[in-house]
């Protein structure tokens, strides 16, 4: 081995080696690589190796083939999954959030309490830009009136979102200025999520595909840009999943460029003004 900082060289792997890696990526996560994205496995496995300290990239896949490797494999697959997010992503979906989706479903007899679900909540954005539109217009403060659960299958992205603290450039894609006043203390360089808002929310590690994998029924959920990296069939599987974890009526939000209609037809589509969603069929 060699110490971090050193020259690797990213082509080090073999075509054969590298569907090994593509294949293993789809094993443990359902995420699809295509021969396409070889260039890309090939640099974050160099990334990955000078962290780690090994001598080069082939020396991580080595260490791979061996048998019983289960937790080395799940921190190589955490470094080849794409993690994109940021504050209020598409943000007129949080403003439905706060004018239509929430008094809709407090008007319902009896509905007080709110269940919702981050799917895929990579490092804690999305969670939190909910936590904030709640707070916003001072909704679930009390204890037992929310339950906002957000999960991922990266734990090293799980860790950054229950410590909350983010960079200047993380904070600067998305967050409002006046977000950051209210609801961000500055340490050091880092930005950290006041204890209000990052303890509304509560983390979980979950993969998606897992059949054996529940969480329970909720009013709202965000599954976004999540499906674009599946085959069609785990597309569909993953939707039946989230059908089955809506309550009646339940909310369903997809990414921009997804569809549902391809793979169900369980759900029912709304608009409130140019955000589509979905909601269960009663």
């Amino acid at each position: 081995m060699q110490p971090p900082g050193g020259q690797i060289n990213p082509g080090a792997l073999s075509q054969i080696e590298l569907s090994y890696v593509r294949r293993l990526v789809g094993r443990n996560s359902g995420v699809v690589l295509g021969e396409e994205k070889a260039y890309m496995i090939s640099c974050r496995l160099e990334v990955f190796a000078r962290k780690q300290g090994f001598s080069s990239v082939r020396e991580v896949y080595e260490r791979l083939s061996r048998p019983g490797n289960q937790s080395f494999e799940d921190e190589v697959v955490d470094c080849l999954l794409t993690k994109e997010t940021s504050f209020f992503r598409n943000p007129g979906i949080f403003e439905a959030l706060k004018v239509h989706v929430i008094p809709e479903i407090l008007s319902r007899p009896g509905h007080h309490r709110l269940r919702f679900w981050c799917a895929a909540c990579a490092s804690g954005q999305e969670p939190y830009s909910v936590a904030m539109s709640l707070a916003d217009i001072g909704r679930f403060q009390g204890d037992g009136e929310l339950d906002l659960l957000a999960t991922d299958i990266s734990t090293a992205a799980l860790e950054q979102a229950q410590q909350g603290e983010y960079s200047q450039m993380e904070v600067a894609r998305g967050l409002p200025a006046t977000h950051l006043v209210r609801y961000f203390h500055q340490k050091g360089h880092r930005w950290c999520i006041n204890p209000s808002i990052r303890d509304r929310v509560r983390y979980q590690k979950l993969n998606l595909l897992d059949p054996g994998s529940t969480v329970g029924r909720f009013d709202i959920i965000f599954c976004r840009n999540v499906g674009i990296y599946f085959s069609d069939v785990d597309k569909a599987w993953l939707l039946k999943k989230m059908i089955s974890s809506l309550s009646p009526s339940g909310y369903l939000f997809l990414g921009s460029s997804e569809s549902a209609f391809r793979y169900s037809n369980e759900l029912k589509h709304e608009r409130w003004n140019d955000v589509i969603f979905y909601r269960t069929k009663v």
